[in-house]
């Protein structure tokens, strides 16, 4: 199994012309999928939200975790606006990996402010830790 934290993001583009943003995470490892809820408007959310994903030992260097930060645009509507794609084959030498990973941003909506000068660049804060099978 792969535990995820996902933990808080940093400098996230603003997503409308107030300079808010009502983000939320979708996490995935192979099929199966995660979400945490949507933080309060803000490009520096915060949700500390943990998941677990099933992960077969033997395809763990083929695995790969895929990250979706959305901002909540409606209650019908979501738009994507970073992303981020985390091989998990660092996690077979190392069981845990933590630490802020750079996002690739998506084009932001045409009338989204700029973020400030000097903002270090979008990411988030993931803790990912592989928990062997038991031994039998």
């Amino acid at each position: 199994r792969v535990q995820v934290l996902v933990k808080r993001a940093r400098s996230l583009p603003l997503t409308d012309r107030y300079g808010l943003a009502t983000p939320f995470v979708i996490v995935s490892v192979g099929k199966v999928f995660g979400r945490t809820e949507a933080a309060p408007a803000s490009s520096e959310p915060w949700w500390n939200a943990q998941m677990e994903f099933p992960v077969d030992p033997d395809k763990m260097s083929r695995t790969v975790l895929s990250l979706t930060i959305e901002d909540v645009k409606s209650q019908l509507r979501w738009e994507p606006v970073a992303q981020l794609s985390v091989p998990l084959r660092e996690l077979v030498a190392r069981s845990v990996v933590e630490g802020w990973f750079v996002v690739r941003t998506l084009p932001p909506a045409a009338d989204s402010p700029p973020l400030p000068p000097g903002s270090p660049e979008p990411s988030v804060f993931l803790a990912i830790r592989y928990l062997p099978p038991a031994a039998v």
